[in-house]
């Protein structure tokens, strides 16, 4: 009699002894989104089912086109930026937390909808122009910022422009073929952007063999997206490049190009999961813009601002 009453009073540190040992071995259910954090141990955290802390690119990759960046233009023009609206627009990249991201990131996003920061973006510089290595490159590397330089492969082929381009690939920079001849096969100022003759399919070949060629061996490294020049193309060229080993194809509408050759898909805008990466859009940042176009462009792709 005097042992019942004894467990009886011992019957709930019992029960609690029993609830802790079932915890221990798991016994109870789990919930699937738990955190480990033990503070004393050298374990790393372990997390289970966690939505991504980065926001998912919805809205499309803005690529942005320059070409001349000169110190010594006041008032800017189509292929004329002023080093200091320059200046203040990668600023405000910065500021606003745009990040630069590989054409190879962009091709991968495109093709199988491989995630991407929200605010990704891809800065291109065209014709290999001596501001291409004496300011734009140093002003992207001080932000920390990379640049797709879309180079023509007869200017890339001298030792100045060899070293330079070995030392901007070293610091992270994007080389691609811009052909080697920057030839149009068509279009330009004099014509509005008609079509005023048909390349031979040698001229075509060499254009675009030759300067993936050469920008490779320059580089050492592979060469897998090039840029039209003036957005002059046709489909049989684009066939080619593709036969050629081009993963990618950048297209641009200018302010002097309307929809060049027969192609209505020849426009400004942003780039999103599922487009076609044989017509990659670029935006052209004209000079002569003021910086709330710049700001509203980042917004709506569109070009020429009206």
């Amino acid at each position: 009699m005097y042992i019942q009453k004894l467990w009886w009073l011992f019957l709930p540190a019992l029960l609690i002894i029993v609830a802790v040992i079932m915890v221990k071995i798991n016994i109870y259910p789990q919930n699937n989104n738990f955190k480990i954090n033990d503070s004393h141990s050298a374990d790393p955290i372990i997390t289970r089912n966690t939505a991504p802390t980065s926001k998912v690119n919805v809205h499309g990759v803005p690529v942005l086109i320059y070409h001349i960046i000169s110190s010594d233009t006041i008032k800017g023009s189509y292929g004329f930026m002023p080093l200091s609206l320059f200046k203040a627009q990668l600023d405000y990249l910065k500021q606003e937390e745009y990040v630069t991201i590989t054409l190879d990131d962009l091709y991968d996003h495109m093709t199988f909808g491989k995630n991407i920061p929200e605010k990704a973006i891809v800065l291109s510089f065209d014709d290999t122009n001596e501001t291409d290595y004496t300011i734009a490159f140093p002003e992207l590397k001080k932000r920390g910022l990379s640049g797709v330089f879309f180079t023509v492969g007869s200017k890339a082929n001298t030792i100045l422009w060899k070293q330079r381009l070995q030392e901007m690939h070293s610091a992270g920079m994007e080389i691609a073929s811009h052909t080697m001849n920057h030839k149009y096969s068509g279009g330009g100022p004099s014509t509005k952007g008609k079509r005023i003759e048909v390349d031979n399919e040698q001229t075509i070949r060499y254009e675009l063999s030759n300067s993936k060629e050469t920008l490779e061996n320059i580089i050492g490294s592979r060469v897998n997206y090039l840029a039209w020049p003036g957005d002059s193309y046709t489909e049989n060229m684009i066939n080619i490049a593709r036969e050629l080993g081009y993963k990618g194809l950048f297209m641009a509408k200018t302010d002097y190009t309307e929809n060049v050759m027969e192609h209505p898909l020849s426009k400004s805008g942003f780039n999103k999961a599922g487009d076609d990466v044989f017509y990659i859009r670029r935006i052209t940042i004209n000079g002569s813009d003021s910086f709330d176009d710049f700001k509203a462009v980042l917004n709506d792709g569109i070009y020429p601002r009206s």
